[in-house]
């Protein structure tokens, strides 16, 4: 069983000409999720290019509530049984998402299917990762405060 964090902090947004924005850093265990899905995607960005790519998502652009539940999927040019976890970090949410499959059974949360609607990268080897729903409804409220 894994455990989710959620961390509000401050940063400057490069898509907002660097002012100090607010976003939400994902804790996994107790790692960034940011800091696991760019070393993931590093060797697969640097097919493509310079590894820019690789991690290239905004903390400001982390799904709400209501997705991070499962309750409304598709959008972002994400598949409809998918969810846009994190946007670009170019600021614009449809350019870039991490998508990913989230589905609750019993008293359990499951992420898997991540992809990147926008490559064909294979995300198979990344995740899944399962909560522990009351835990995980917990830290999902911090997104209201």
């Amino acid at each position: 069983m894994n455990r989710l964090i959620l961390e509000r902090f401050a940063y400057r947004a490069k898509w907002d000409s660097g002012r100090e924005t607010h976003g939400w850093c994902v804790l996994i265990d107790g790692e960034p999720l940011l800091e696991r899905i760019k070393a993931f995607e590093m060797p697969l960005a640097r097919r493509e290019s310079d590894g820019d790519l690789a991690g290239a998502y905004d903390p400001a652009l982390l799904a709400g509530r209501e997705e991070l539940m499962g309750e409304k999927c598709g959008g972002c040019g994400v598949p409809e049984n998918s969810v846009a976890l994190l946007g670009c970090d170019c600021g614009w949410p449809d350019c870039w998402p991490l998508a990913v499959r989230i589905e609750i059974t019993g008293d359990r949360v499951r992420w898997s299917g991540f992809q990147q609607p926008f490559r064909d990268w294979d995300y198979s080897g990344f995740g899944p990762f399962e909560f522990e729903l009351a835990q995980y409804e917990g830290e999902l409220a911090k997104l209201a405060g």
